[in-house]
């Protein structure tokens, strides 16, 4: 069964492998064929990508600027549920 991108987005939060602090800063470019951090699939060179930053070693995280989005959504449900 194919999951929603945003349950696939939930449980890598769940599982700290997508963080859950807001980033520093945003970088958007360009596509270059990389894994999108979210949903695995490719960002296409006709794809906008979107790098969130923080000032620290973490690995590096990428999204398609969808993907973005919903990882933004599901950090602040999360946050959210938890009275945070």
């Amino acid at each position: 069964m194919l999951k929603l991108t945003a349950e696939v987005i939930r449980e890598k939060l769940d599982a700290g492998t997508l963080p859950h602090d807001e980033p520093v800063r945003f970088l958007p470019g360009i596509g270059t064929g990389t894994a999108c951090s979210a949903c695995g699939h490719p960002i296409l060179r006709a794809q906008t990508a979107f790098e969130p930053q923080w000032n620290d070693d973490r690995p590096i995280v990428v999204f398609h600027i969808e993907c973005f989005g919903l990882w933004q959504a599901e950090r602040h449900r999360l946050r959210y549920s938890a009275g945070q």
